[in-house]
């Protein structure tokens, strides 16, 4: 954890939520729950001025170095109005 701490105060100005870590994904449908695929391990929130400062940020994340299968997934969030 101390990487990802240090890793967060030096991004602070782009962190809006550092996130945590989350559980089995599960599906609702319209015939009842089941369990997905797990892919996501955690999320965080981040701000930048576009997709180049993202990558940019997010390529010193501890998470890419942990294993050379590891990835982040980056997804905009776009305003409803």
């Amino acid at each position: 954890m101390k990487l990802w701490e240090a890793w967060g105060e030096n991004n602070a100005a782009h962190l809006v939520d550092f996130g945590n870590p989350v559980g089995i994904t599960e599906k609702l449908s319209s015939s009842g729950v089941s369990r997905g695929e797990h892919k996501v391990m955690g999320y965080g929130i981040m701000q930048a001025e576009n997709k180049e400062e993202m990558y940019k940020v997010l390529s010193s994340n501890p998470h890419m170095a942990w294993h050379e299968d590891c990835t982040i997934e980056v997804s905009e969030i776009l305003p409803i109005m």
